[in-house]
């Protein structure tokens, strides 16, 4: 047992003076000391809440876990199995003992960032994980996903129902901004009048289609 903690210690000075930030070091190291005994894999048991119908659930994109990386307590983890639960706002990763799978709820207070199904969200301090779009020095574009609950009945049998809602937020000049119209972007940068209403006028369709594409090409077109 002494042979084998001088092993790790050995390990860890070694792999620590070499890089913190090479990917394929940090996914060896957590390999070598065993992944269940890292500190990503303590935390609250998940438990669903409320009954639903089938394919209706809490999480964005599928109910199901994906292949993904976090920032937990200020160290990288890769090939973390993780979904993100956007009506309570919480991340969860799967984690194996000797006897069972379980779901945890990591302690939101730890994740800096994590990405998942090749999308990164990051913790802004009191409004939560987002979706970042966009971010230079000055200005950042950000998408919160989150869901709605509402009940059903059927058969005196009672089940809940989540339906989706997105919204963006603009970080400017250390203000934060929400919009849903023209004239929100005008009051953010009344300078680029012209700009907008051009960009608006001239990029109906992809408003439509996609907005998060038009918002983030509206803000590199003001940016220019």
């Amino acid at each position: 047992m002494k042979n084998y903690f001088c092993l790790i210690l050995f390990i860890s000075i070694n792999f620590f003076s070499y890089s913190q930030d090479n990917k394929e070091a940090l996914v060896w190291f957590d390999n070598v000391i065993n992944q269940k005994n890292l500190d990503i894999n303590s935390g609250i048991k998940f438990t669903k809440k409320h009954a639903t119908i089938k394919g209706n659930h809490t999480f964005l994109f599928e109910d199901k876990f994906y292949n993904g990386t976090v920032n937990y307590d200020n160290q990288m983890y890769y090939n973390v199995s993780l979904k993100y639960d956007i009506f309570e706002d919480n991340l969860i990763s799967l984690t194996a003992n000797e006897f069972n799978e379980l779901s945890i709820i990591l302690n939101k207070e730890k994740v800096s960032f994590f990405t998942i199904n090749n999308q990164k969200f990051v913790k802004l301090e009191k409004e939560g994980f987002h979706k970042e779009l966009y971010r230079n020095k000055k200005t950042a574009l950000y998408q919160k996903h989150g869901k709605l609950r509402s009940e059903r009945k059927v058969n005196n049998y009672v089940y809940s129902k989540y339906s989706q809602e997105v919204n963006y937020y603009i970080h400017h000049n250390n203000q934060r901004h929400s919009f849903n119209k023209k004239k929100d972007w005008l009051k953010v940068f009344p300078e680029k009048k012209s700009i907008i209403k051009s960009f608006y006028k001239d990029n109906k369709n992809k408003f439509k289609s996609n907005l998060g594409g038009f918002l983030v090409d509206l803000i590199k077109r003001i940016e220019d």
